[in-house]
């Protein structure tokens, strides 16, 4: 016996197979699915969420450090990991979706979130960058004992 076709489409997933149960393993064979000849089955379609890269980018030249890509399943928890970058005079702040501008952070460093489901765009994507934002280290005044400032 064959396989039966299916056609349909679910965002964020992809078809594996059918399964006899509605979280089942997908079958690997299609004959003998009833004791009695011509008997009624029901078939369950099984999906997987996708696989995502998720990119790190420094949103600056001028920060130093490396960040590899991280895989993600569409549909399941994400944690963020530690920030690697570092950028003279600024401190590392969060992440966010827009090349530009830097400054809406969405998440922070090592930020465990239920899902990115909402930061991919389209279902043809197998990546999604995220950038880093900056913020400028104020130095604090060094108040002189000349004026009689301690």
């Amino acid at each position: 016996m064959y396989s039966p076709s299916y056609y349909g489409k679910k965002k964020g997933y992809q078809f594996v197979g059918w399964s006899k149960e509605p979280d089942g393993e997908p079958l690997q064979s299609f004959s003998n699915l009833t004791a009695e000849n011509n008997g009624v089955v029901t078939l369950y379609a099984i999906w997987r969420g996708k696989e995502y890269y998720v990119y790190f980018s420094a949103s600056t030249s001028s920060a130093e450090g490396l960040m590899p890509s991280v895989r993600y399943e569409y549909g399941t928890k994400f944690k963020f990991p530690p920030n690697a970058f570092t950028c003279a005079g600024k401190r590392f702040v969060g992440w966010t979706a827009s090349s530009y501008p830097y400054d809406e952070v969405l998440f922070v460093d090592e930020e465990e979130v239920d899902d990115l489901d909402a930061l991919i765009k389209d279902d043809w994507s197998w990546s999604l960058q995220v950038y880093a934002v900056w913020e400028s280290i104020v130095p604090k005044p060094v108040l002189s004992s000349l004026y009689g400032l301690s």
